[in-house]
């Protein structure tokens, strides 16, 4: 369902600040003050008063630090809503320039984050149902039409839609960062990693040290110990179960390796969640 959302609901929810999770939809993100620190995809993300950013389905983030100041609004858009509405066609470049702005902060001026503020708080006042007005559904629809237009236009003014020309190591380190969530569960070589990128293994280590300051080893274990902590918090898998979905021979090993970076054990790690650690 399309939901709009403050800082308060974000609080209600975050247990565990620096537990990773992964969006089932996108997500628009305005911080109208203080500072946001995360991470996506092992890449660290500082988001500012005044700045949009995106969460995208499937890609893996966690919340590392919101100061006391920090406040926002923002909106979580189901993928079909548009399609559904039959909408798609007319909001479709819009999205896509937005989605083409994920990787990194959009800084908007004051007055341009004021009136966003503005429209997403008139959104949520709104979606309370008013059976009794004409046409709701229909206003309803086009206010949240309004509000990714306006999204898009500050995205185009302000990054040209992704147009900047990224180093090379960049491109390469960002390539990598992907490939490593869509695969840490089959692959932890970096070998394997230089291949899809057309790199050899030494040079893919050093750009990625270069633009991150860790080491490609150091990112392939940290994005074996998120995977893994997302799937222990499924109580239906055993921990031999999440050994074998993180192709590890078995659950000693599991255990050993997910000791050697966390500190405490796969079933320790697991009941200190559910007693809301």
């Amino acid at each position: 369902m399309l939901t709009i959302f403050t800082e308060t609901d974000i609080f209600s929810h975050l247990n565990d600040p620096g537990q990773a999770f992964k969006p089932k939809d996108a997500i628009i993100l305005l911080v109208t003050s203080g500072q946001l620190k995360l991470s996506c995809n092992l890449e660290e993300i500082n988001c500012l008063e005044n700045c949009l950013y995106f969460f995208m389905r499937g890609f893996v983030y966690s919340i590392q630090y919101m100061d006391e100041h920090f406040s926002c609004m923002g909106m979580i858009v189901p993928g079909k809503f548009f399609l559904e509405n039959g909408v798609a066609g007319a909001i479709g470049n819009s999205f896509h320039t937005i989605l083409a702005n994920r990787q990194h902060p959009v800084i908007i001026n004051q007055r341009e984050s004021g009136a966003l503020s503005g429209m997403l708080q008139l959104l949520k006042d709104f979606f309370i149902p008013n059976e009794s007005l004409v046409s709701y559904n229909e206003i309803l629809l086009y206010q949240v039409m309004s509000v990714v237009h306006t999204i898009a236009a500050f995205c185009r003014k302000y990054n040209g839609a992704q147009e900047l020309q990224f180093k090379r190591r960049n491109v390469i380190t960002s390539g990598f960062l992907h490939l490593l969530q869509n695969n840490i569960k089959r692959e932890r070589s970096l070998q394997f990693y230089a291949r899809q990128l057309t790199v050899t293994a030494d040079y893919l280590a050093r750009v990625v040290k270069q633009v991150t300051g860790n080491t490609a080893g150091e990112l392939i274990d940290n994005a074996v110990i998120i995977e893994a902590k997302l799937l222990l918090a499924n109580p239906s898998l055993s921990i031999a179960q999440v050994a074998q979905h993180m192709a590890f021979s078995d659950q000693s090993v599991f255990g050993r390796f997910f000791r050697q970076h966390t500190g405490i054990t796969p079933s320790r790690y697991r009941s200190q969640q559910n007693v809301g650690f």
